[in-house]
C-alpha cells in the first residue's frame, strides 16, 4: 500500500483536492496508521495562522450573525420582556405601598388577639403532651 505525501497532506488541508482524492486519502487515513500519524504531524506544523486574513474573526462572526438573526432577536426580545417584568413589578410594589396595602396587612397581625395566642409551636407541643397523657392514663 503506498504512504501518503506530504504534498498530498499540504493540498488536502488547504481542500485543494477533489472529491475523488479526498475520499481516497481519508480512506487511507483510517486504514493506515503511519500516514494518519504523519498527517497529525504535518497538522500541527502547518502554520494557519499566516494564511488568515487580519479580518477573518470578524468576517466570520458577521457571516454566522447574518446566518442566525433569529437568534439576536430572540436574546433581544428575552432582554426586552425581562426588563418590562421588572418595571411592572417596580411599579406594583410602588402602588401597593403608596396605596397603603402594605401597612394594613402589617397592622393587621399587630393586634392584641394575634400576640395574646400561643404559638403553632406552643399548640403542638401542649397537643402532644395530652395525647402522652391520654395514653399515659389509658395504660
Amino acid at each position: 500500500m503506498k504512504h501518503i505525501t506530504n504534498e498530498d497532506f499540504v493540498a488536502y488541508m488547504r481542500n485543494e483536492l477533489n472529491d475523488s482524492n479526498r475520499s481516497q486519502i481519508e480512506d487511507h487515513l483510517d486504514e493506515c496508521e503511519i500516514c494518519f500519524l504523519s498527517y497529525i504531524e504535518s497538522v500541527t506544523r502547518w502554520n494557519t495562522e499566516s494564511e488568515l486574513s487580519p479580518s477573518f474573526t470578524d468576517n466570520t462572526l458577521d457571516v454566522l450573525q447574518e446566518k442566525s438573526p433569529a437568534a439576536s432577536k430572540k436574546y433581544k426580545s428575552q432582554s426586552k420582556q425581562t426588563l418590562v417584568h421588572y418595571a411592572l413589578a417596580a411599579g406594583l410594589t410602588i402602588l401597593l405601598m403608596g396605596s397603603g396595602v402594605f401597612q394594613y396587612v402589617f397592622s393587621a397581625f399587630d393586634d392584641e388577639k394575634f400576640q395574646d395566642q400561643p404559638s403553632i409551636t406552643e399548640q403542638v407541643l401542649d397537643k402532644r403532651n395530652f395525647w402522652l397523657n391520654e395514653k399515659e392514663r389509658g395504660e
